[in-house]
């Protein structure tokens, strides 16, 4: 029995069996275009499943990053149902994917609570999706708490919990649930980068780059944790040493614009304005093709310290929801907007004008 969803208006028909994509470090969400690096041969016969049928697919976050072959286990509970836009084989083996998520991820957690209420999962995965994507800060407070009272030591609920306190500039709560979450799971490399993300918002850069370091000797192979060094170091003042983590980081497999615009951004800081011009020249020829993040320009532009058009980007960043604009009270990247009404404008439309 086929079941329907819609996208935008349009009834999208699913069948019994969707192939699974579990994603690493990455959340998809619904009316945004992604690209994703697949090279596990499961995820690879996914893709191709999808290809042959409708195209759709239902990408599910793993629970620990590090699992090479996951099975039902290591996977949540809740995840969101996509279709396959674009798929680019790679003369490495492995294959560049663009795909869009269209069924709403609290969808599937609403349905999954609705069988049993007592799943510490789907209340964090509500919890998430309320947060990142509704804006919703009172009903995300709920769901997580309901998510840690169910299960104390259901370690990704405390991980998700501290990115919310800390966006809500409740900065001690969040870095206590943090290093809970990595008393829970210390061979957790996403935990011990969230770590540094953590203090990262909170100033403590001293803190940032042990966690991150940390990080690195676990899995020296995670781009995302060398584009974070690499920013941290920048806040620093520590421009050469954030030079040569982020370049070190752009030769990984799963480097991307993100990566790329850090590096642009620290290389626009320090006078090399020409490679960073390079950067955003290729960074602008990938989006004429598929989707480049609008983060990614909005931090190239920062570092160019060109006001108008990193407020255009950042913008364009909260009509997409990008989970980055929840952070916007705290994140000291955008530093230099803070003074600007049309800052203050993003600032309370994403609801954050009195955290």
């Amino acid at each position: 029995m086929s079941q329907e969803y819609l996208r935008d208006g349009e009834a999208v028909q699913a069948g019994d069996r969707i192939p699974v994509l579990p994603l690493r470090d990455v959340v998809v969400f619904p009316y945004v275009v992604i690209p994703l690096l697949v090279g596990r041969p499961a995820s690879l016969a996914a893709i191709d499943a999808a290809v042959e049928a409708d195209k759709l697919i239902l990408l599910v976050a793993q629970k620990e990053g590090e699992t090479q072959e996951p099975g039902a286990a290591d996977l949540h509970r809740v995840g969101v149902l996509g279709r396959v836009l674009q798929v680019v084989r790679l003369p490495n083996g492995s294959t560049r994917v663009l795909v869009e998520g269209f069924a709403r991820a609290k969808e599937y957690a609403q349905k999954a609570l609705e069988l049993d209420d007592t799943v510490a999962e789907a209340h964090s995965s509500l919890a998430w999706a309320t947060y990142i994507y509704d804006w919703d800060w009172g009903r995300a407070a709920q769901e997580f708490k309901r998510a840690i009272e169910l299960d104390p030591r259901y370690p990704t609920a405390r991980q998700w919990y501290a990115f919310f306190l800390a966006a809500m500039n409740r900065m001690d709560e969040g870095l206590v649930e943090g290093h809970t979450a990595l008393e829970l799971d210390p061979a957790s490399v996403s935990i011990r980068r969230s770590l540094g993300w953590l203090y990262f918002y909170a100033r403590r850069y001293d803190q940032a780059r042990y966690h991150l370091t940390r990080a690195i000797e676990m899995n020296p192979t995670a781009a995302e944790t060398y584009r974070v060094l690499g920013l941290t170091m920048a806040l620093q003042g520590g421009w050469t040493e954030a030079e040569r983590v982020l370049r070190e980081g752009m030769t990984l497999q799963g480097a991307g614009p993100y990566t790329a615009s850090a590096l642009g951004h620290v290389l626009a800081r320090t006078g090399q304005r020409a490679e960073a011009e390079r950067i955003l020249a290729e960074l602008q020829a990938r989006a004429q093709v598929g989707y480049v993040s609008s983060v990614a320009f909005a931090t190239l532009y920062l570092g160019f310290e060109q006001w108008p058009e990193a407020l255009t980007w950042t913008e364009r960043a909260c009509e997409e929801r990008r989970g980055w604009v929840v952070y916007l009270n705290v994140n000291p990247i955008v530093d230099p907007l803070r003074g600007h009404p049309r800052f203050r404008a993003l600032v309370a439309k994403v609801g954050l004008e009195d955290r």
